[in-house]
């Protein structure tokens, strides 16, 4: 089996954050991993209005983000690996793919919202979408 260096831990900052943040802090200090980049995506949602479509400013996404994953991570026991902090605009899945590309990642490790029925065929699953296109290990961690 191959070392597990790099883990690439995908974080959507909802409720269930903090649960896939300290998985992922275990499993680094599990496998002896030597970097884990912490990503979330931000991408640009259209807005209608009465004047037509305008996107929400990514900018707020990028500030607020950066500092809740920094607080999310402060609140972890402390590893022995390189951590880095990225947020990206764009599609989820994409960027995902593409930072395990960039990073030499691994395994990727993020967690999956829960979604079931019509919700889940309409909005898709990051989770399940990046298992299936990865060509890395995946890990999912289920929302309790």
């Amino acid at each position: 089996m191959k070392k597990v260096n790099s883990i690439l831990c995908a974080i959507d900052l909802s409720q269930h954050s903090a649960q896939v943040l300290e998985q992922c802090f275990r499993f680094v200090n599990q496998l002896g991993a030597e970097r884990l980049v912490v990503l979330h995506t931000c991408h640009s949602e259209q807005i209608s209005t009465s004047d037509g479509p305008i996107s929400a400013p990514i900018e707020e996404c990028f500030s607020d983000a950066k500092l809740k994953l920094e607080k999310l991570i402060q609140k972890q026991d402390p590893i022995q690996a390189d951590i880095s902090i990225r947020v990206i605009e764009g599609d989820p899945v994409d960027t995902i793919l593409k930072t395990v590309e960039t990073t030499e990642t691994d395994l990727v490790i993020l967690g999956t919202g829960g979604k079931t029925g019509i919700n889940r065929f309409l909005l898709g699953s990051v989770a399940e979408n990046v298992t299936r296109k990865s060509t890395t290990p995946v890990l999912i961690v289920r929302a309790q």
